[in-house]
């Protein structure tokens, strides 16, 4: 389908939208939380969201026909409305910096966005006289006239569910921690019962190391003493060998020395007796 006519097919199809006169005004404070949780504005930046694509299924089950969702898919990939889909499905979510807008105020920062987006893809230009981008220009505008009508008239519901999916969060009661905080509890307590347990077995082995350290010191303890014993007996035993090896070496010299005298004594007192008879 050309640009002449896409332009007007989506102004007169977003004309017949629901045939809602205007938008129902959406606000933070029109959200109702469950009984268990409470709305919280701050939340995370990091939390993705849906595009266009899912903007415009979620109209066609509100609002638009199949073929109407078609040719705006159609003109999102031909006029490059990516980025504003993206910011405007941050607005409703009322994340990155977009808390606590309204859906009206969502849905004209939306137009905004796709309005410069047409300004910047046809710029104006001039040819003998002629812009040759207004046509083009024109289309563009028509259909993100035609998508922001869409959103605007049908939006509330989306508004609001995706409020109380992001920002809707359990209660916290000072005794009931989040599934998160007791799963990060659970964690920690697993962690402090295995270092626990290695801990145990360190300071087990570590008392069996110890054990077999002063088992292993007693036995050459042990084994020394009687080295020294048999030692000290060996050396008393020699000394008493040696002693008595002495005691008798002298006992046998002092017999013989008094058997040389008495033997010397007896050769003189013959001696004295032959002389004696002689004279």
């Amino acid at each position: 389908m050309g640009l002449k006519i896409m332009g007007p097919i989506l102004a007169a199809a977003g004309l017949a939208f629901a045939g809602a006169a205007g938008a129902a005004v959406c606000k933070d404070t029109d959200v109702k939380c469950d009984s268990n949780t409470k709305y919280q504005k701050e939340t995370s930046s990091q939390i993705k969201v849906s595009g266009c694509e899912a903007l415009l299924q979620q109209l066609k089950t509100q609002s638009i026909s199949s073929s109407v969702h078609d040719t705006l898919k159609k003109a999102v990939d031909q006029f490059e409305f990516k980025e504003a889909c993206e910011n405007h499905a941050k607005c409703y979510a009322g994340i990155s910096g977009m808390e606590g807008k309204s859906r009206t105020k969502c849905d004209d920062d939306f137009k905004g966005a796709m309005s410069t987006t047409c300004e910047s893809k046809f710029t104006k230009n001039e040819m003998v006289g002629v812009d040759v981008n207004s046509v083009p220009r024109s289309a563009c505008k028509a259909s993100a006239a035609s998508f922001y009508q869409a959103v605007n008239q049908s939006g509330c519901a989306t508004f609001t569910e995706q409020r109380k999916k992001f920002h809707c969060a359990k209660a916290d009661t000072g005794d009931d921690k989040s599934s998160t905080d007791k799963a990060d509890t659970r964690t920690k307590a697993e962690e402090k019962t295995r270092d626990a347990k290695d801990t145990a077995k360190d300071k087990m082995n570590d008392a069996k190391d110890t054990a077999k350290d002063k088992m292993d010191d007693a036995k050459d303890t042990a084994k020394d003493k009687m080295d020294d014993a048999k030692d000290t007996v060996k050396e008393k035993s020699n000394d008493a060998y040696d002693k008595t090896k002495e005691g008798a070496s002298d006992a046998y010299d002092k017999t013989k020395e008094k058997t040389k005298e008495g033997y010397d004594k007896a050769k003189d007192t013959a001696k004295g007796v032959r002389d004696g008879l002689s004279d």
